[in-house]
């Protein structure tokens, strides 16, 4: 297949959320974990395709709200990532997704971040604390008074 830019086929016009799903298993799979530099290019490409996909808009298909919330509950059942660099893409892919959905769409994603840090080994709470730490940094640059508003009153709790 020639996944080149110009290409009708090109791996941006391919993606929908089947394809996330697809992102995600390649990224999490565990027969995979030697082949480092494959899940590290899914977590990229998933990453850089949260800004366009994850909205619904008319010109593109986007992502249902069935594969959100699985993706997002998926997603924070990887914690324990060994890879620093894979680990990193996840808690800023985790960060872009709550800059759109936190806090309505994904309410309790601070309260499940705070009870899976309660009973985590070091590795999880140092993932959780990269995670929490992204979400800070992403949701701190919201411009909008009332999502401003939200993050100080998240913040607080």
């Amino acid at each position: 297949m020639d996944c080149s830019p110009s290409s009708p086929t090109s791996m941006a016009s391919l993606i929908s959320g089947e394809e996330q799903s697809a992102l995600k298993e390649v990224i999490t799979a565990k027969d995979l974990a030697v082949q480092v530099d494959v899940r590290l290019m899914a977590t990229v490409y998933f990453k850089n395709s949260i800004n366009r996909y994850w909205r619904t808009r008319r010109e593109s298909m986007g992502i249902t709200g069935d594969e959100k919330t699985y993706l997002r509950q998926k997603l924070l059942s990887y914690l324990r990532e060994e890879n620093d660099k894979i680990a990193l893409m996840l808690a800023v892919l985790i960060s872009k997704i709550a800059r759109f959905d936190y806090p309505k769409e994904w309410p309790d994603l601070i309260t499940v971040l705070a009870q899976q840090l309660q009973s985590a080994d070091v590795l999880s709470s140092h993932r959780i604390f990269l995670i929490l730490f992204r979400i800070l940094k992403e949701l701190s640059t919201k411009r909008l008074t009332s999502d401003q508003r939200n993050y100080a009153e998240a913040w607080l709790l």
